[in-house]
């Protein structure tokens, strides 16, 4: 009987950000193309360019030694840490949306 193999990555995306309990998770934007790796469910990876102006989400530390695990148009990558905190990426600090209140004499009519 064989077992079967998940990769060594595998988690749900967005489940695990690394953040302090009163922070955002970490998002950076690239100024250049770079390196990464992207694992199938076969737990084959795969070198890919993220493009120049992706935005990437930091979900956690990487199994690749060096790297963070990161999440980009809805898929993980790694990349490795000098990379992503270099002088080629910029965080990005996401603003708290505020509700819009609602406006006097808008709404049903009774």
């Amino acid at each position: 009987m064989t077992n079967p193999v998940t990769s060594f990555t595998a988690r749900i995306p967005g489940t695990e950000f690394e953040t302090s309990r009163d922070q955002a998770p970490r998002v950076y934007r690239i100024r250049k193309s770079m390196a990464a790796v992207h694992f199938d469910l076969a737990a084959k990876g795969q070198i890919v360019f993220l493009p120049e102006g992706a935005e990437l989400c930091v979900v956690g530390s990487s199994s690749v030694a060096g790297c963070f695990e990161v999440l980009c148009e809805e898929r993980l990558y790694n990349i490795f840490k000098a990379d992503l905190l270099g002088v080629w990426s910029a965080p990005i600090k996401r603003s708290r949306i505020k509700p819009i209140a609602a406006f006097p004499g808008a709404g049903a009519s009774v």
